[in-house]
C-alpha cells in the first residue's frame, strides 16, 4: 500500500512538473492580432496595390497605393524617396483612372519629393513632364480645383498693382516649364 501511495505522489509530481513547464513556456506567447494590416510593409502594401491594379480592383489599389504612402511617411519622413516612390505609384493609378485633379496634386507631391532626393536624375524629368501633362488636361477639361479659381478670383480683384505680380509668377512658372525640357503642345 505504502508503494502504491508513493507512486501516486511521484506521478502527481511529475504531472505538476510538467504542467508548469507548459505554462511557462506559453507566458511567451503573444495574443493573436485580428489585423494583419498592421504587419504589412510599405513593399507588401504596394505589391498588394499592383495586384489589386491588375485584377481591376481599382479601389482596393488606390488603398493599398495610400496605405504604402502613409506607412513610409510615418517611417521615414515625407520627403524620403521610399515615400516618393508610393506617391508615384498612386499619381500614375490617377493618372491612367483620368483623375486629372488627384493626379495633379501626387504628381506635385511625387515631383517635390523626387526633386529634394535626385534633383538632377532622370526620373524627375519624366515626373515633371507627366505633371505637364496633367496640368494641360486640367486646363482643357475647365477642372481647376476652387482653390485655384479662388486664387484666380484674388488676382482679378487686385487690381493693376496684382497685374505685374502675376506676370512674374507666370514668367517664373514659364522659366521651370522650360527647365523640365519640354514645349506645350497644343
Amino acid at each position: 500500500m505504502m508503494k502504491l501511495r508513493q507512486s501516486r505522489v511521484l506521478h502527481m509530481l511529475l504531472l505538476a512538473v510538467i504542467s508548469s513547464t507548459f505554462l511557462f513556456a506559453c507566458a511567451d506567447v503573444k495574443p493573436l492580432s485580428f489585423s494583419l494590416d498592421s504587419k504589412k510593409t510599405w513593399e507588401d502594401l504596394v505589391a498588394e496595390g499592383q495586384a489589386a491594379l491588375s485584377a481591376g480592383k481599382i479601389p482596393a489599389a488606390e488603398a493599398a497605393f495610400s496605405e504604402a504612402v502613409e506607412k513610409c511617411s510615418e517611417k521615414f519622413g515625407e520627403d524620403d524617396a521610399r515615400t516618393g516612390t508610393c506617391v508615384g505609384y498612386l499619381a500614375e493609378l490617377y493618372r491612367n483612372q483620368q483623375e486629372w485633379l488627384k493626379a495633379g496634386k501626387a504628381y506635385k507631391r511625387w515631383m517635390s519629393i523626387m526633386d529634394k532626393n535626385d534633383p538632377t536624375g532622370e526620373q524627375l524629368k519624366i515626373i515633371r513632364k507627366g505633371y505637364k501633362e496633367i496640368r494641360h488636361k486640367i486646363k482643357q477639361y475647365g477642372l481647376e480645383d476652387s482653390d485655384d479659381k479662388d486664387k484666380d478670383k484674388e488676382k482679378d480683384d487686385k487690381g493693376a498693382d496684382g497685374a505685374a505680380s502675376d506676370k512674374n509668377k507666370k514668367d517664373s512658372s514659364a522659366k521651370a516649364d522650360e527647365d523640365s525640357g519640354e514645349e506645350d503642345e497644343e
